[in-house]
């Protein structure tokens, strides 16, 4: 909460007279309305594709089940500017807010497709079975069991779209998309008046409150812990029938839109910088691949611990204090990258000089942003675990640390691995924030893609394709522990 608290308390500075002002003007008023359009957009959007595709892979006989769960989760590899890129590089007609918003759909649609999923693999089969023995046909007991037991994962998904649409960067530059943070984007840089920044980021803070309160009433209250691992049978998947292979048109559609495009236009780039024999800059390329790595490493293992007892307090305490540390992860998080990058590094040169642009603020920056990802992927396994198996070994005499080794650890297993990629992931293809605040000539993928050097032409290209082949390499980790069953 420290780059929140510094981000009110400088938005103050210029007094109550001057923040009207600012949120009265018709620039704010038109640039906050064009980013709520594009994220209820892409969200509305998301969600019934990702939910669909998680239907049809984890619960129906579709066709190819393992790749379309490896094909579906792979965009999140992509950062979203060189989404945007390859999108314009194959259809230069699209940009604006239409070009915005399919680059991040396609970048953000395994955040609602991969927990979903999971948790439908993780779900008892039982549950649908007692629905059909009271009288409910298939549809029913699907939409009355099944449903609200992953209603945490999908609203949770589309949680993170849209704070992802609502603080993103990359992609509505490149696709020249006029949003709000476009606009905190020019006043932070313009440097003239850097409380005018401020304030349009305390007014962006208010657009989250309101993205939070309907995550909250989307998820709903009830437990959905079990006692016991559900049935012993292996859950058996609904048969499509007619509608096997139309099924499968549907799947190629999603998936290609989503990640099928943007690698070719990937590979487009690479070929074309090989076919110009551009310098490929193989060592620079390595180094920044090294850089980036060691970044998203610390910062993946310091947000899964610092998400571990907020994500295990939630589940344990929703009415409590568990609630309130889970959402206060989400508020600095939804701030634009650079406006959490200038707070961090304002704390860092007030408390710690010796430390800014050195590794551990870059880390610190990381945490606050994609701690979410960590709590997200850990509170819907969390919700699910029996929490009366920990009762029942605590009163045979075990102590907590005992306990928290032999029952919580082996139970939320897959939702660490998972966290952990998810985080690596984003920070490994992170941008703004390294920019502004990372160690003097600490160059990542991200940045090497994004602004061409003064050395080899083809390094870019080449920076993208390793950027996304080493987030492809992470999501097959992701994907290895998340659907491994418990």
């Amino acid at each position: 909460m420290a780059p929140l608290a510094y981000l009110v308390a400088f938005a103050g500075t210029r007094g109550t007279a001057v923040a009207l002002e600012v949120v009265t003007t018709p620039p704010t008023r038109w640039f906050l309305w064009t980013s709520l359009v594009l994220t209820g957009g892409v969200t509305a959007a998301v969600v019934p594709v990702g939910v669909g595709l998680a239907i049809l892979v984890a619960r129906t006989d579709l066709p190819g089940r393992r790749f379309w769960l490896v094909a579906g989760t792979l965009p999140m590899a992509l950062p979203s500017f060189v989404a945007a890129s390859s999108y314009r590089a194959l259809f230069p007609g699209l940009d604006g807010l239409p070009g915005a918003g399919v680059a991040l759909g396609a970048v953000l649609l395994p955040f609602v497709f991969l927990p979903t999923a999971v948790a439908l693999r993780h779900l008892d089969p039982a549950l649908a079975d007692v629905a059909r023995s009271l009288g409910d046909g298939p549809l029913r007991a699907f939409r009355r069991a099944v449903l609200p037991a992953v209603r945490p994962a999908v609203a949770g998904g589309a949680l993170l779209v849209a704070l992802g649409v609502l603080g993103d960067f990359g992609a509505a530059t490149t696709m020249r998309a006029h949003t709000f943070t476009s606009l905190i984007y020019s006043s932070y840089l313009a440097g003239a008046d850097l409380a005018r920044g401020a304030v349009q980021s305390v007014l962006l803070l208010g657009c989250t409150a309101v993205i939070l309160a309907l995550e909250a009433r989307g998820r709903g209250r009830g437990a959905r812990h079990r006692l016991g691992p559900g049935a012993a049978r292996p859950l058996v998947p609904v048969a499509l029938g007619r509608l096997r292979w139309p099924a499968v048109v549907v799947a190629v559609l999603a998936v290609g839109a989503a990640g099928g495009l943007p690698a070719a236009g990937l590979v487009r780039g690479l070929v074309a910088a090989v076919e110009a024999e551009s310098p490929v800059g193989a060592s620079v390329v390595a180094d920044a691949a090294r850089a980036s790595a060691a970044a998203a490493g610390w910062a993946a293992a310091a947000a899964l611990a610092a998400a571990l007892p907020v994500a295990l307090s939630a589940a344990r305490h929703r009415e409590r204090v568990g609630r309130v540390a889970e959402t206060a992860t989400y508020v600095a998080s939804a701030l634009p990258p650079l406006v959490v990058g200038l707070a961090v590094a304002f704390l860092a040169v007030r408390t710690v000089p010796g430390l800014y642009r050195r590794l551990p603020v870059l880390v610190f920056a990381y945490v606050v942003l994609f701690l979410p990802l960590a709590v997200v992927a850990l509170g819907a396994r969390a919700a699910q675990l029996p929490l009366a198996l920990t009762d029942v070994a605590r009163s045979l005499g075990r102590s907590p640390g005992v306990v928290a080794a032999t029952v919580t650890a082996p139970l939320l297993a897959p939702a660490v691995a998972s966290s952990f990629a998810l985080v690596f992931l984003a920070a490994f293809k992170e941008l703004p924030v390294a920019l502004l605040i990372g160690p003097f000539g600490f160059e990542t993928l991200a940045i090497l893609a994004w602004e061409p050097p003064a050395g080899p032409p083809g390094a870019p290209a080449t920076a993208a394709t390793v950027l996304v082949l080493g987030g492809v390499l992470a999501t097959g980790l992701l994907l290895r522990m998340a659907t491994r069953r418990v």
